[in-house]
């Protein structure tokens, strides 16, 4: 099925299930369409030379009657939209103030139905996506210093929710409509009029100038509300409170990892960023990466201990020599400590616990160490009294002791340097567990600030789209009521906002709490309000739609009525011309008539042994068309389209009238004189089958009349060949004894020479081999030979490839075939010379008739007809 064919068909289903919906408006739309649809069809008739040309004058004649019809329905009251003082023209001026006003209102009601219906678009979420990365290189750079991409993959994948990616962008896509939604109001409606004032007539009503108006304001809505020109910027990222969130806290999640940067002991080895990012979550790795080695360290200098033997620097008084602590049970013990105050960490620890965690690590300090240190306080002293006495050189270990004492102050600082490493950590902990409970109320108070500016601005688009409710378009008020009513959707996620963290509730304190609570209940009253008066506004705009068409529908029941027998009887007229046209297509009926005659006449002659006039034409031509008087082929073929499209367009035209006169009954407008079904369907049965003849036992149409034509000519031409074979069989018959064997074979088929070939007599080898006729081309180029062959228990293909060897002929095809009467082997074969041999074996009694060709490769297709040909006067 063609792409017309496929068009007709969706327009008749169109018609048949939708149009009995129509009112007047609904009517005029379903007209103009029409009227598009038949100037489209006129321009196809004009480039198919197979259509009558009085079909071009019938579609003419729609196109007029269409613009008539569209006219009536314009005019005033008839179309159920325009009052009657509609009628008067607009100056260019008003025009102008008209086309301002209604295409503002159409603006608001494009505007809030992309606001409501397109936030969550994929190149929304892209461009939040990419502001997002910006600004987190931006931030990982000032923290970590450098943008580590594996890291930003991290985090835009794993520190940020999917539905904090959605209020991010939802109040990102909000801020970027409001910021253009100015400057696209300006372009459409400067657009709009300049278009509405180029295209509208000078003498259009105003109902048509206010249909043109929404019409191009629809078409500018459509074209310039999108993605592309309202695109999400970093400025609009940045003004979203969800986004202001999520960046404090991921700024802060940077600064965890700077610290463990800082803190972390690893000799010089480098820490991936994305590293730092899950040392974040993984408490006992982050403490491994900053203690394990600070506590080598101290271990590494055991060995250093002047103490522990060896001769001494000199000679004389001897001073005791205190035991540096090996450190395993005191770094035990600290490490303990350090993680019972780590697992009690929950955030927001006071100064308290500090202090008190930091006196436990000194008291560790203090068990394992104060003795040694007291030692060292001791022998200090002495040394210093030794002196003071003027017994220099008498103290035999003043250098090791000397040593001991920088050893034991070396470690201590390890010591200490672990316990105030220790505490760093615990801070640490603390403040990744942390929350500011006056940020958090900052927070809340600015996301109630720009969820109010959100509300705002789509309850101002919907107190402008109000004024649809009389422009009396169904389709846009039902576009923007749509939208009215979404706009619950963003009065719910506003609510949804304001939630807090359950965790979040615990670093409020007391006043900070109570404000919170004061916040969320003002503003859920203030949702309450909103959502009340959307509802009030919904019901009073659809009171108003339905106020006005009641009253339009009153006003012009009269003048509907009126439209509705104009209509119909348009409709009428069409019909009444287009089966004009088609009663006067008879060239088809009276070729087809002629054709059958000829044929009648041909076969009567035949069957009575006679061979007709011009029969020698039939033969060579294969056809007779030619001799059946006037017989055009491209005319039949032209009317048989034509009367195919006007059977088309009449069947669906009485459809139509049908569905309409029922409408209109049931919805009580009177109708003089309608078309009854009895009518219509009189006026169908009138368009009757395409023409047809009997040919023989086939029934030929406009359709298959050169395929019928052939297989008559076939048949003619096989009456007419046994018809001679029986006559020149006759004296052979009569005489006495066998018929000779190489004469003609015993088929019932004889022979049909090509014309302009020449017959031979077989002579010598060929003679002996068995060929009793043999036809050459005139140029002698090509041949076909005609031989009887015994079988000696041969099949027939295995005679077939035997004759093409013997003649040193290569095979290339071989197939098995049948005939109306017998089965036949078929060979091709590549012959010497650059020529193509091809045979026909049929089986006759115990031997075979072979029927083999010989030709040059580039006149292989000419010479097929004819072998062909021989074939089947053979195989009759």
């Amino acid at each position: 099925m063609n792409r017309r064919h496929i068009l007709g068909v969706v327009l008749i289903l169109f018609m048949l299930t939708d149009l009995s919906a129509y009112t007047g408006g609904q009517r005029r739309d379903w007209w103009k369409i029409r009227l598009r649809n038949l100037r489209g069809e006129q321009a196809l008739l004009q480039k198919n030379a197979m259509i009558d040309p009085a079909v071009l004058g019938l579609v003419q004649s729609d196109i007029a009657r269409a613009e008539e019809l569209i006219r009536a329905f314009e005019g005033g009251p008839a179309d159920g939209n325009a009052p009657v003082h509609e009628n008067a023209t607009l100056t260019e001026s008003e025009v102008r103030a008209a086309s301002g006003k209604i295409t503002g209102s159409v603006y608001s009601a494009c505007l809030l139905e992309y606001l409501t219906a397109s936030a969550g678009h994929r190149d929304n979420y892209r461009a939040v996506r990419e502001a997002a990365a910006n600004e987190l290189r931006w931030m990982m750079t000032g923290f970590i210093g450098t943008a580590d991409d594996e890291l930003l993959d991290a985090i835009l994948a794993g520190d940020i929710s999917r539905i904090e990616w959605q209020y991010c962008t939802l109040e990102a896509f909000l801020s970027a409509v409001m910021r253009s939604s100015d400057g696209l109001r300006a372009r459409i409606v400067a657009a709009t009029a300049g278009s509405v004032v180029r295209d509208a007539a000078p003498t259009a009503s105003p109902g048509e100038v206010r249909r043109i108006v929404i019409e191009k304001a629809l078409a500018e809505c459509s074209a310039l509300i999108t993605t592309s020109q309202i695109s999400i910027t970093r400025a609009d990222l940045a003004s979203s409170p969800s986004w202001q969130s999520v960046r404090a806290r991921i700024g802060g999640r940077l600064s965890l990892m700077k610290e463990i940067r800082e803190m972390a002991d690893t000799g010089g080895e480098y820490i991936a960023p994305v590293k730092l990012r899950t040392l974040l979550d993984e408490t006992a790795g982050t403490e491994r990466l900053i203690f394990s080695r600070a506590a080598l360290r101290y271990f590494d200098r055991r060995n250093i201990d002047p103490a522990a033997g060896g001769a001494l620097s000199g000679t004389g008084i001897f001073i005791k020599m205190p035991v540096n602590p090996d450190g395993t049970m005191l770094f035990r013990d600290l490490d303990e400590a350090r993680r019972a105050a780590a697992a009690s960490v929950r955030g927001g620890e006071d100064a308290a616990f500090f202090t008190a965690a930091g006196k436990n690590l000194s008291a560790i300090i203090d068990k394992y160490t104060a003795e040694t240190s007291a030692g060292f306080l001791l022998g200090e002293e002495r040394l210093q009294r030794i002196r003071d006495d003027g017994m220099g050189g008498e103290v035999a270990n003043e250098k090791e002791f000397l040593q001991a004492k920088a050893v034991f102050a070396d470690r201590m600082a390890l010591v200490r340097g672990y316990a105030l490493r220790s505490m760093r950590f615990l801070r640490w902990l603390s403040n990744g567990k942390s929350l500011d409970g006056g940020a958090i109320v900052a927070e809340l108070k600015a996301r109630m600030a720009a969820n109010r500016e959100y509300l705002a601005f789509a309850d101002k688009l919907a107190t402008d789209g109000e004024s649809l409710a009389a422009l009396r378009h169904p389709v846009l008020q039902r576009r923007y009521a749509i939208a009215a009513r979404n706009i619950e959707a963003l009065l719910r996620a506003a609510g949804n906002s304001m939630s807090l963290d359950k965790n979040a509730a615990r670093f409020l304190t007391a006043a900070q709490y109570g404000e919170v609570r004061a916040l969320r209940a003002a503003f859920n009253d203030e949702l309450k309000t909103a959502r009340s008066v959307n509802g009030a506004r919904l019901s009073a705009f659809s009171k108003n739609v339905a106020s006005l068409a009641k009253k339009e529908a009153g006003v012009s029941e009269a003048a509907e009525g009126r439209t509705a027998n104009f209509e119909i009887m348009q409709m009428m007229k069409r019909i009444d011309e287009y089966s004009a046209v088609y009663s006067r297509l008879n060239y088809t009926d009276d070729a087809l008539k002629r054709y059958a005659k000829l044929y009648g006449e041909m076969d009567a002659a035949l069957s009575r042994g006679e061979k007709p006039g011009h029969f020698d034409e039939v033969i060579a031509k294969k056809t007779l068309l030619g001799l059946a008087g006037p017989f055009d082929s491209g005319a039949l073929r032209a009317e048989r389209s034509t009367a195919a499209y006007l059977r088309r367009e009449i069947a669906v035209e009485i459809a139509r009238v049908l569905t309409l006169v029922n409408h209109y009954r049931r919805r009580g407008i009177e109708l003089h004189n309608p078309p009854s079904a009895e009518e219509l369907a009189e006026k169908k049965t009138a368009l009757n089958d395409p023409p047809s003849v009997m040919v023989a036992s086939w029934t030929m149409n406009g359709s298959n009349f050169e395929e019928i034509d052939r297989k008559a000519a076939h048949r003619l031409a096989g009456m007419y060949h046994r018809m001679l074979w029986q006559a020149k069989r006759a004296p052979a018959d009569a005489a006495d004894g066998p018929a000779p064997s190489n004469e003609r074979p015993a088929h019932g088929g004889s022979p049909l020479v090509p014309a302009g070939w020449i017959e031979s007599e077989p002579a010598g080898e060929e003679a002996a081999g068995g060929v009793i006729r043999r036809f050459t081309s005139s140029d002698k180029s090509a041949s076909i030979t005609i031989a009887r062959v015994q079988a000696g228990g041969r099949m027939l293909n295995e005679i077939s490839a035997r004759w093409a060897k013997e003649r040193g002929a290569g095979i290339v095809k071989q197939r098995w075939g049948k005939t109306e009467n017998m089965d036949y082997f078929w060979t091709l074969a590549r012959s010497p010379g650059k020529n193509v041999m091809e045979v026909y074996v049929l089986g006759e009694g115990e031997g075979a008739i072979v029927v083999s060709g010989l030709t040059p490769r580039d006149r292989y297709t000419a010479f097929k007809a004819h072998l062909d040909a021989v074939f089947e006067s053979m195989a009759r």
